[in-house]
């Protein structure tokens, strides 16, 4: 293990966090090699191999009875697979906000309905959870309820007569926090803070009073180094991470940690498909045996609050993502200058399209680019399709969205945006012209008298308004 920088972190079986540390190998992180674990603790990097460490069981895996909000999701149910085959003995409780309908219907449900759709899916999960051992207790309630999540927490320690740890899974399924800063309402932020944000408060309160030996959160390294159209996701990560510092402060028994998430391999299904900086995360999504692994180490730890889990160096993310200048840096609008002097006379769309070319070439310092060529490809990132929007902002006057660069990050399909946009004001002022005249023409075909008595009632109008005032 290699510990970039602060207090070393122990995740191998040698003794506790803040041991005495030996000497650490060698590590190295590449796409070839073994992949590595970066955990990151306030401002404490630590790198670990996960191919060569074990690490050591110090919590309840032969009788232990476990919670886990979201249990029919990806995730939990995947943890919950896990459980059942690391600790064989273990009890497991999953929490889902909605009841699942009556089991005597299941079978026509799942011959009516797609295999994606969301019912099928948690009936399926739990029919597998129960092929491997006695089924899960489902207990249902809206996480961030406090007196649901009470009713239900007694449920559980009810039926099994204690509970000794926490799974925090519960959140939004598939895409649905992907949204634009300007598409951003707080009913947007609520979804997320909801089951979050509000979740773990709640779950603060009600664990007060049925103390577990941990509560893992799972939260995502949005939360840490941010993320396109992930503002409010981000947040209630983030929000999530620093929570979790807090419940610990004072706490002899509970350990709160909040382990943020690089992307798992079934959300990194959905994103590919959606768009170009998706796809360009192929090669380092999380596996699921990979993620499993680093929950075991997870769940050794005692006085570490944070941690994020990224499959490849998370300082360079940090440069690349929070740190990088041209992030605080406003366009100076060189790129647009350059592309704007190469500018044809007829003004057509082949010259445009050129133009767009010209300015993408110049951003990225890459002549030989065609048209059709990936922008990813020829070394840009996501910074870089944002100040490219912002110079066709100032050249062309055409607000392009983000979102349908990055499904289609070409210069040509760039271009076609752009003109889209310019036709689309262009016909909307005409039909502004259009409707002037017309109005004119209807105003010059009345009496005078009429005009008068027109004018007369607006002014009436007015007056009236500004008493009611």
């Amino acid at each position: 293990m290699h510990v970039h920088s602060g207090t070393w972190r122990r995740t191998a079986p040698h003794g506790r966090a803040g041991s005495p540390p030996p000497t650490p190998p060698a590590a190295r992180c590449n796409s070839h090699g073994p992949r590595c674990w970066n955990l990151l603790e306030q401002r404490t990097y630590v790198r670990s191999d996960y191919h060569t460490a074990t690490a050591a069981h110090d919590w309840r895996c032969g009788d232990g009875h476990y919670l886990i909000t979201g249990g029919l999701g990806e995730i939990g149910s995947t943890l919950a697979h896990w459980l059942r085959r690391e600790c064989p003995g273990a009890r497991l409780a999953l929490l889902t906000r909605d009841p699942l309908p009556p089991r005597e219907t299941w079978d026509a449900w799942l011959a009516e309905h797609e295999a994606d759709d969301p019912t099928a899916l948690r009936m399926t999960r739990l029919r597998a959870l129960a092929a491997e051992g006695p089924e899960p207790l489902l207990v249902h309630a809206d996480v961030a309820d406090e007196d649901a999540l009470r009713t239900a927490v007694e449920q559980v320690t009810g039926h099994f007569g204690a509970l000794d740890g926490v799974v925090h899974a519960a959140g939004l399924p598939s895409e649905q926090w992907d949204r634009a800063i300007t598409a951003a309402s707080v009913e947007q932020c609520q979804w997320h803070f909801a089951p979050k944000a509000h979740g773990q408060i709640a779950l603060e309160k009600v664990l007060a009073d049925h103390p577990v030996d941990f509560c893992l959160l799972l939260s995502s390294l949005a939360g840490v180094l941010g993320g396109l159209r992930l503002l409010g996701y981000g947040a209630a990560n983030h929000f999530m991470d620093v929570a979790a510092e807090r419940a610990n402060r004072g706490l002899d028994r509970t350990v709160w940690i909040s382990a943020a998430w690089d992307v798992w391999q079934h959300h990194q299904d959905e994103k590919r498909a959606i768009s170009a900086i998706g796809r360009s995360m192929d090669d380092k999504a999380i596996q699921p045996e990979e993620g499993l692994e680093a929950v075991r180490r997870l769940l050794t730890l005692r006085d570490v609050s944070h941690v994020a889990v990224s499959t490849w160096d998370v300082a360079h993310r940090l440069d690349q993502w929070v740190r990088d200048e041209r992030i605080a840096r406003p366009t100076t609008g060189g790129t647009a200058a350059a592309a704007a002097d190469g500018a044809g006379p007829d003004g057509g769309a082949d010259d445009l399209t050129e133009q767009v070319a010209r300015l993408v070439r110049g951003a990225l310092g890459r002549e030989d680019m065609p048209l059709d060529g990936d922008i990813f490809e020829f070394g840009g990132d996501s910074l870089l399709i944002v100040r490219l929007l912002s110079d066709v902002r100032d050249q062309f006057s055409a607000e392009v969205p983000l979102a349908d660069v990055l499904g289609e990050p070409t210069p040509r399909a760039l271009a076609r945006f752009v003109q889209e946009r310019i036709d689309a004001r262009t016909q909307g002022a005409a039909a502004a012209d259009d409707d002037v005249e017309a109005l004119a023409a209807e105003l010059a075909a009345l009496d005078p008298d009429e005009v008068e008595r027109l004018l007369a009632e607006a002014q009436q109008a007015t007056a009236q308004q500004e008493q009611e005032r």
